[in-house]
């Protein structure tokens, strides 16, 4: 395994913030496809 991910940042950290960081990308993702729907709507 990697010691370190193509970010640089230590894996270590994924694996401690592991649910964190997935909370924050699901809802980012979410945010993005909302906006997206949003702007298609308003076309």
């Amino acid at each position: 395994m990697y010691k370190y991910n193509i970010f640089g940042v230590p894996i270590s950290y994924f694996v401690n913030k592991n649910l964190k960081v997935k909370k924050i990308l699901i809802g980012r993702a979410s945010e993005e496809k909302i906006k997206k729907e949003i702007e298609n709507l308003l076309k």
